[in-house]
């Protein structure tokens, strides 16, 4: 599948510290879990009718967890 491709893709270089299948759920979970909280944090400002905080607030999150 595409997962073992970027595994190998990704080992081919690193040695010392091979990237494995638990990394590729764990970076999942993890993604999942700070596109949650965007979205919650969203709704909230949304509550709070300060919409261009909360779009502003959003494209800041949204950038800095896209590195991940």
């Amino acid at each position: 599948t595409n997962i073992y491709k970027y595994i190998e893709k990704r080992n081919a270089t690193e040695k010392e510290f091979p990237y494995t299948f638990f990394h590729v759920i764990l970076a999942a979970v993890i993604k999942t879990i700070t596109n949650t909280a965007v979205t919650l944090l969203t709704i909230c400002f949304d509550v709070g009718h300060v919409t261009f905080l909360s779009s502003a607030l959003t494209s800041f999150i949204k950038c800095l967890f896209s590195l991940l």
